[in-house]
């Protein structure tokens, strides 16, 4: 039933039992008190998900649950050529850096924690017409966020932009999904443009055929470390000679393969957020790796994102207050955070191979403050959170709209 690198002691296999049990008789008390009731619906909502063909994503908090991953393998192993417990059906997503989500099935089914209800807006911005659902446990508890996600909404964001110059200077602007060009013997120039959706922060090498390639605005012309999330992209074949463009990528020492057309979005760059400037090493005098625009703090970076470890980043931008008043600020990391604003350091928690969290608060006038949020990691589990509580309000993930990136 498990892989050699599957570890699963008999307890946990033993509890694994009760939940699948417990499907019987889901509103027993004593069934109830038996298991974590989060941990349960999540693996029924995404067995379900995929039962009806739904691309299925999951916040950090879920994608690791142990019960959920036996709730799949039992429901598809005998519809899968591969391991669902070393290769899950389902996917991890960082809605700070995947959406919009690059999904191929009919529809999405995305599960949120509750640390994202605020931020649930930042969701519909890309997918107006997504049903949100509260799921709840007993005595109406709240458990977690389900979002459905329609066909339509998803298929606005696929392809690129494609513009057609005829020898005349005439031009065509149109969505695609793909790089064929139709026959025209006028055609005198082609582009692709619009933004490519990176799933592994590595060093990737890019193969285009009979084109240019930009990426982030810059000519591709040797490999180059890229972060998970949104690029920009720019593909042009000046002299169009009737030969379509392709393009293929390697991520590291692996093979060459085809870009895949689910990468290849119309959505535009985060112009919302702090800028986050990526570093070798945990004191931030490394190598500067890359800078990347993240729209709020939510972050669990899986192993090996979004650099190999050590690491350490510097979050800079500006706070906009509208209301004066006091405002409490807290910071979780791990390992270490430092937090200033206008250029005053008002907290830090700078032990290594731990979590640290302080909370600070300061009262601000209306207008743009300078942010400044610097964070290192050594080694294991990797996390930052940025809330506020604004006065007269409940504690929330700092949102996108008080943010505005350094434009460095």
């Amino acid at each position: 039933m498990f892989g050699p690198s599957e570890s699963y002691s008999p307890p946990n296999l033993s509890r694994f039992i009760v939940k699948v049990l417990a499907d019987e008789h889901p509103d027993s008390p004593a069934v109830q008190n038996s298991f974590n009731q989060i941990e349960t619906r999540v693996g029924r909502v995404v067995v379900d998900g995929l039962a009806e063909g739904a691309d299925v994503y999951l916040s950090p908090n879920f994608y690791n649950y142990s019960p959920l991953r036996f709730l799949v393998y039992g429901a598809v192993a005998d519809q899968m050529a591969e391991n669902p417990l070393e290769n899950p059906p389902y996917r991890l997503a960082r809605p700070e850096v995947d959406l919009p989500l690059a999904a191929t099935g009919n529809g999405a089914l995305l599960l949120l924690d509750l640390h994202y209800e605020s931020l649930l807006g930042y969701v519909t911005g890309f997918y107006p017409n997504a049903q949100m659902e509260l799921v709840r446990g007993p005595s109406d508890m709240p458990l977690f966020w389900q979002i459905r996600i329609p066909l339509a909404d998803l298929a606005a964001y696929r392809g690129l932009m494609r513009t057609l110059v005829t020898t005349d200077g005439k031009s065509t602007v149109e969505q695609v999904v793909g790089f064929d060009v139709p026959a025209q013997a006028e055609i005198g120039e082609v582009q692709w443009t619009g933004t490519l959706q990176v799933p592994t922060s590595g060093l990737y090498t890019f193969v285009a055929t009979h084109a240019q390639l930009f990426v982030d605005g810059a000519l591709w012309d040797a490999p180059r470390y890229l972060s998970r999330g949104l690029h920009e992209i720019n593909l042009r074949q000046p002299d169009f000679a009737g030969q379509s463009s392709q393009l293929a990528w390697r991520l590291g020492e692996g093979p060459v393969e085809p870009v895949p057309l689910s990468a290849f979005l119309t959505a535009d760059m985060p112009i919302q957020g702090l800028t986050g400037f990526y570093f070798t090493g945990d004191n931030w005098a490394g190598t500067l790796v890359f800078r990347q625009v993240t729209p709020f703090l939510l972050l669990a970076w899986p192993q090996n994102e979004p650099l190999p470890h050590p690491f350490s980043a510097i979050f800079v931008g500006s706070l906009r207050i509208e209301a004066a008043g006091t405002y409490r600020f807290r910071l979780h990391a791990d390992d270490g955070v430092r937090f200033a604003l206008d250029g005053v350091t008002l907290g830090e928690g700078l032990t290594p191979d731990q979590p640290n969290q302080f909370s600070v608060d300061v009262t601000l006038a209306p207008g743009l403050h300078d942010l400044r949020i610097d964070y290192f990691q050594r080694y294991g589990g990797s996390a930052l959170q940025f809330w506020w509580q604004p006065p007269g309000q409940a504690e929330t993930p700092v949102p996108p709209d008080v943010l505005v990136p350094d434009s460095q």
